[in-house]
């Protein structure tokens, strides 16, 4: 667990990690949940909602549809706050110490990932849903309550970083297609004519075709005025309605060859579905022992400094 938990917060303290995954969260919320109408406008009124610690905020919160860090009951989380509020002097808001000032960037990643939550929360009472409604809906976009009652599930989910956000993406997916498949399949085709659009823009660049696969495929690519800007994908449906077509339309033109689409796409799918069931305390070594980076699929130490002291 202490494996798992350094990697998770290494990585989810990360500002650039905090933009992405917000943007992500938007795109397949849009998609897949289909609650919010606009996609990027509801989920910027829920990251300041969340910030201040708005009613629906607090409303999820205590009905335990929350995420990013609501689930600390412990005993002395506990007699924390409540030494916060009876020594005279409400320090909750000075920000004086390391540890406040670290605690309040935790609570700006916490914002970003319960932005997109209240903006379901909201739309589902706007449209008459009732409260017990909103609250499982803004829980439901991706639920981490769920474990499971395998023991092994558990365990796996607990020394495993981001199991249980891949599991719980593939089941709000699979259950989203379900429950909507008209409205998912509509907007995604939406992604996917918006991928195609950016490709025929892209597609001449030697910029882009120089591109490493791992990176074509994780993020949406712009050049504006000679900068390059990357958007990142969404997991599994930038997968399936962005990726896939957008390697299909690589072949189909001569841009890359047959073996390098199997080769590109086969790697996708392995890392947006497949399930990596190495604990993370060991995975280290498991990749150190291979010399291979499983996320690019890279030697880790190349050819020219292989062999020296």
């Amino acid at each position: 667990r202490l494996a798992k938990k350094a990697q998770t917060i290494g990585v989810t303290t990360d500002p650039e990690f905090m933009v992405a995954n917000l943007m992500k969260d938007t795109l397949a919320s849009w998609i897949v949940v289909g609650e919010n109408a606009v996609p990027g406008f509801g989920a910027a009124k829920g990251f300041v909602k969340a910030l201040r610690k708005d009613k629906s905020l607090i409303a999820i919160m205590a009905a335990g549809g929350g995420s990013g860090g609501f689930y600390q009951t412990a005993p002395e989380q506990v007699r924390k706050q409540i030494d916060s509020r009876l020594k005279g002097v409400d320090r909750r808001f000075l920000i004086d110490t390391p540890k406040k000032a670290w605690e309040f960037w935790q609570r700006v990643g916490n914002a970003s990932e319960n932005a997109n939550r209240i903006d379901i929360h909201d739309n589902v009472l706007k449209r008459g849903g009732t409260k017990a409604e909103a609250v499982a809906q803004a829980q439901d976009l991706l639920n981490f309550t769920m474990r499971g009652d395998f023991a092994v599930m558990q365990f796996l989910t607990d020394s495993v970083s981001f199991l249980n956000a891949r599991i719980q993406g593939l089941y709000r997916m699979q259950r989203g297609l379900a429950a909507h498949p008209t409205r998912l399949l509509i907007r995604g085709t939406m992604l996917t004519a918006a991928t195609m659009a950016l490709y025929a823009v892209n597609r001449d660049k030697e910029e882009y075709k120089a591109l490493n696969d791992w990176d074509a495929d994780t993020y949406f690519h712009f050049w504006i005025d000679g900068d390059h800007y990357r958007l990142p994908k969404p997991f599994e449906v930038g997968a399936i309605f962005g990726t896939v077509p957008e390697r299909m339309a690589r072949l189909f033109d001569g841009t890359d060859a047959p073996k390098r689409t199997r080769d590109a796409v086969f790697h996708m799918f392995l890392e947006t579905f497949a399930l990596d069931l190495t604990p993370q305390l060991f995975n280290p070594l498991v990749e150190i022992y291979a010399n291979k980076n499983s996320f690019t699929d890279r030697p880790i130490v190349g050819l020219g400094l292989q062999g020296l002291s």
